[in-house]
């Protein structure tokens, strides 16, 4: 959330239910209300409105977690919006070739990551976005799911 306060050219929009993420909330609290370009908008509902136009607005999900195994939330983002990870490695997702996956949660290198990212040029972006949304759907479905456990 750094990189965003110190970027005024960028927004970032965070969908997370405040009640279930207290930690996060209280220790970001000061740079919510400090930055007019981080919006938080609480617990999206995917068939909302909100949702939609969210995903119509955004090119990117930016997802730095510490441990996921498989992230439902940025599995739906890409599936239904096509937005285009910049995500850590510990996100347990494969998909260096659609975005970026950083190994680490270093700053240096998510704001490196957000730059180049930013430097896409729109066209780019769109093949990007149409490429991971169809990756995602066709390999992280729940028919591809059991797909694999069958052939165990």
């Amino acid at each position: 959330m750094e990189i965003f306060a110190e970027r005024s050219d960028i927004y970032l929009h965070i969908c997370g239910a405040p009640t279930r993420e207290r930690g996060f909330f209280r220790y970001y609290d000061g740079l919510l209300s400090r930055s007019r370009n981080i919006i938080n908008h609480g617990f999206v509902k995917m068939e909302s409105v909100a949702f939609k136009t969210l995903m119509n607005t955004c090119g990117y999900v930016v997802f730095p977690s510490a441990s996921e195994g498989g992230a439902a939330a940025l599995l739906n983002v890409m599936a239904n919006g096509g937005l285009v990870p910049i995500i850590t490695k510990s996100s347990g997702l494969d998909l260096e070739e659609h975005g970026w996956v950083i190994r680490n949660q270093d700053l240096d290198l998510f704001a490196k990551a957000i730059g180049q990212a930013m430097a896409l040029e729109n066209q780019t972006l769109k093949e990007k976005a149409i490429k991971v949304k169809a990756h995602v759907r066709r390999n992280y479905s729940l028919k591809s799911i059991r797909m694999v456990f069958a052939a165990f």
